[in-house]
């Protein structure tokens, strides 16, 4: 929602105003939750801002590493997307502005349905096969040649994607034997996790100068295949730790 708002106001109000209208809208959205809402279980002491003990845990370091390359693979999608239906005139300029906008709604159903599923079959079983999926379909953006194609990528991407956003924390809720540890370990996780988000968008963006900024074809490749080998680590992990025996009851 805030970038359509964005990017139908700024031209009639200017910048400024803009924002200050999409601060308004998270203001108004946000007085509801924050003034209704309230701490189920106070714990007895506040949590550790770092826990320095899980840097020690080589499945809980593998997570995050697995998890880096698929933020990294991930968000390039999320960042050239529009651009790359512009620059390679596949839509027009304001279409191809609200691609990530389709893409975003998609991306609500795989935040929501795939967490439901992960109760029976546990969060890695999920969060692998997402992401392979997902890293398929950015190597499928290099075969897209018309405007119904992308769109329907952008659908269908949306959609997988929201796995690696949602399912994400509930592996490390599932790798963290210690339970009060929980808050701080997801807390490190995402803070590192950031860096792949970081690193994405600028690497791709390497990749796509190298060639007079129409080098495409090694942006999705690299975004595909890194989100891909993330898939493959989701499940090598899931196999170490659970096992082949417990696949559907981790």
């Amino acid at each position: 929602m805030y970038p359509i708002v964005l990017y139908r106001l700024i031209e009639q109000i200017g910048f400024p105003w803009a924002v200050r209208t999409i601060g308004s809208i998270a203001l108004a959205t946000l007085v509801l939750p924050i003034s209704l809402l309230h701490m189920r279980v106070k714990p007895s002491k506040a949590r550790l801002l770092v826990d320095w003990s899980a840097f020690k845990d080589l499945d809980y370091v593998f997570l995050v590493a697995v998890g880096f390359l698929a933020y990294t693979g991930l968000f390039v999608l999320l960042f050239y997307l529009s651009l790359f239906a512009a620059d390679s005139i596949l839509t027009d300029a304001s279409l191809a502005f609200y691609l990530v906008a389709i893409f975003n709604a998609g991306s609500f159903v795989g935040r929501t349905v795939p967490n439901a599923i992960a109760d029976k079959t546990g969060p890695f079983d999920i969060i692998s096969l997402g992401a392979i999926l997902v890293g398929v379909l950015e190597l499928c953006m290099l075969t897209v040649n018309n405007e119904s194609g992308l769109i329907a990528l952008s659908v269908v991407a949306g959609i997988f994607s929201g796995i690696l956003i949602g399912i994400l924390p509930l592996c490390f809720i599932t790798l963290t034997k210690e339970k009060s540890k929980i808050g701080s370990r997801v807390g490190m996780g995402f803070a590192l996790l950031s860096l792949g988000v970081l690193c994405g968008g600028p690497g791709a963006g390497g990749i796509l100068g190298t060639c007079d900024g129409s080098n495409w074809a090694g942006v999705w490749t690299f975004a595909g295949a890194t989100t891909c080998v993330s898939g493959f680590g989701f499940l090598a992990l899931r196999i170490k730790v659970f096992g082949f025996n417990s696949f559907f009851e981790a």
